[in-house]
């Protein structure tokens, strides 16, 4: 029997309506009364131990994970002898009720868009310590928020990819057409099995159809039909890519999902924002080629445009803005003190090298510290009351003096004594991080936090980097608990 309407948990959480229910439980939208937010319930029926001893481990799965096109976990309890899971709403739908709204399968460049975002997300979620193994990559587990950004969902069966360990009862299923042969044994999943699921979701989403049962390939490969030939207008590259992923033995498979990023013909980092300056781009329209960003041109004759991002996205600086050297990086912000303390936060720049570490000590650009070694980042000194309309605080960066070592820049903003102070971002509105041509005073992007400000103290806002021959810009919005400390220690910065 599923919760009633107006039902209230743990003394905070109102359960809204029931969204959805099955044989393993029911998700519910809720309303946090405390943090006035909309809230994911997810309520667990199955209550032998091992499913328990599964629905809790994906509560502590995602507790410790941080990654945009991910959903953040806020609370677990017990209620009634079941047992629940609270997390972020994501706002949207699916990507099976996307396709099935649609007349035709999606173009390349949406399912592209859509299917790196997730892969983002993969491999992050492969590069733990130990591994996690998804298990259940659909197009009904990626949520699209309105404003287009992919997001990866329903962690129910997934595992740690640990050596010798073989799958427990609660974390087995199967979804036909997505799942490869060897999950359908419970034993042998690793890796490479989310890469076959990402595959025939691309599949899916290019063909409009169900991808082929992967035991039925197993037996009789003919069964496959590449999807070129379901959607004659695909590039023989891209189908290539689908179906090596998609081939029934492990061993056959690309060895990562960046090994399998690079197949398709697309970089090892999040989706590049594709920018039409002459069409104006709606959100919620999933017909658009890419639904994902606001376009306004800033010059009359339309070349130069400002990009609203969402977290996660990113758009090329140089390509947009030919023959760009010079930037300005606003930071502001408006803070609601509740303790009665003044906010005092600080705009920090961070020199990374390719392994997204600090290059020394010197290349940690802050209010004690104005300039980087090379000249090339200087900060133009701290506010203290973040006063005032505009940018709080503003680091310039000279693109043609960057150090060749140096390959991203990571742009930060900690709230000095938080923790002695009571304060966290989630008391902090109208925070955003912008990219401004300061040989002409364009603004080339700009990311508005919004409510991807929460209970942190310190906060990675966005970061400009290399990619080839060019500069881009990516909208981030990670934060952590502690000070400036922790933020130091995260960019591999030895605190005396």
């Amino acid at each position: 029997m599923t919760l009633a309407k107006d039902t209230i948990l743990e003394r905070r959480y109102r359960i809204d309506h029931l969204l959805g229910q099955g044989g393993m439980g029911a998700i519910y939208r809720g309303f946090d009364l405390r943090l006035k937010r909309p809230i994911a319930i997810k309520e667990n029926f199955l209550q032998s131990p091992e499913n328990i001893a599964q629905f809790e481990q994906e509560a502590r799965l995602l507790a410790d994970l941080s990654h945009p096109n991910l959903p953040r976990v806020i609370d677990y309890f017990g209620f009634e002898e079941k047992q629940y899971l609270v997390m972020d709403f994501i706002e949207g739908q699916d990507l099976w009720e996307i396709i099935q709204q649609l007349a035709r399968p999606l173009s390349e460049a949406e399912a592209l868009s859509y299917i790196q975002q997730v892969c983002e997300a993969v491999n992050y979620l492969h590069q733990r310590k130990p591994p996690i193994i998804h298990r259940d990559i659909k197009p009904q587990n990626i949520k699209i928020t309105p404003e287009g950004k992919a997001v990866l969902v329903d962690f129910g069966i997934a595992k740690l990819g640990e050596p010798e360990t073989h799958t427990s009862d609660g974390a087995r299923g199967v979804t036909p057409g997505f799942s490869p042969p060897e999950q359908y044994s419970g034993k042998g999943t690793g890796l490479v099995s989310d890469i076959y699921a990402l595959g025939a979701t691309l599949y899916a989403l290019l063909t409009k159809r169900n991808p082929p049962d992967s035991v039925s390939l197993l037996i009789d490969r003919s069964l496959y039909q590449p999807p070129e030939k379901l959607n004659p207008g695909l590039s023989p590259r891209l189908s290539q890519a689908i179906t090596h992923a998609m081939q029934p033995q492990p061993k056959d498979r690309p060895t990562s999902v960046l090994a399998w990023l690079e197949e398709l013909g697309l970089s090892p980092h999040i989706s590049t924002v594709l920018i039409r300056p002459d069409v104006p781009i709606k959100r919620n329209n999933p017909q658009a080629d890419i639904a994902t960003i606001r376009v306004e041109p800033l010059a009359e004759n339309g070349a130069t445009v400002s990009v609203d991002l969402v977290r996660g996205q990113n758009v090329s600086l140089s390509r947009n803005t030919p023959n760009l050297t010079r930037i300005a990086i606003g930071l502001g912000w408006d803070a609601q003190p509740s303790t009665g303390r003044a906010f005092d936060l600080d705009a920090s720049a961070f020199l990374l090298n390719d392994s997204g570490k600090a290059i020394s000590d010197d290349h940690f650009v802050f209010y004690n510290h104005l300039t980087s070694p090379d000249g090339a980042v200087q900060h133009m000194g701290d506010n203290l009351t973040g006063a005032g309309e505009g940018d709080d605080e503003i680091i310039n960066v000279d693109l043609l003096r960057v150090s060749p070592e140096v390959k991203r820049i990571a742009f930060t903003v900690t709230i000095y004594e938080a923790e002695g102070r009571g304060q966290n971002f989630g008391m902090v509105s109208q925070a955003f991080i912008r990219v401004v041509n300061r040989d002409d005073g364009q603004e080339l992007a700009r990311y508005d936090l919004g409510k991807d400000c929460r209970a942190e103290t310190s906060m990675i806002f966005g970061e400009v980097y290399r990619y080839n021959s060019e500069w881009k810009f990516k909208a981030i919005g990670q934060g952590f608990a502690g000070s400036m400390e922790s933020m130091v220690k995260h960019f591999g910065i030895a605190v005396q």
